[in-house]
């Protein structure tokens, strides 16, 4: 027998005209309740291996964290050392000028 609702005219369900005695019931439900038992063991693994792999994942994203930061602070050392160098460069660049500028009228001055 169909069961629709009574203010939207939908479907609910069927019944049926020769439901199952209670004993029946009663033993449809225990073979439900044993067959959910034994899936509550496999979905605890789950969990449980879940919960390793989550853990084992945070501590990737510390160590790869751990590691950016390393190359962050070695990228920012590695700039310091160019923008000396090019300081030191250009200090030995104006030395060199001023020393060319010194240089160039003593052999001027000797011809």
């Amino acid at each position: 027998m169909r069961v629709w609702r009574s203010a939207d005219g939908k479907p609910l369900g069927v019944l049926s005209t020769n439901p199952p005695t209670l004993a029946e019931r009663v033993e449809l439900l225990a073979k439900q309740i044993a067959s959910e038992k034994a899936d509550q063991g496999k979905l605890a693994a789950a969990v449980t291996a879940s919960q390793a792999a989550a853990v084992k994942a945070q501590q990737a994203v510390v160590a790869a964290q751990q590691q950016a930061k390393v190359a962050a602070d070695k990228v920012n050392a590695d700039k310091a050392a160019v923008d000396q160098n090019a300081t030191d460069i250009k200090a030995m660049e104006a030395r060199l000028a001023a020393l060319k500028a010194t240089a160039m009228p003593t052999k001027t001055a000797s011809r």
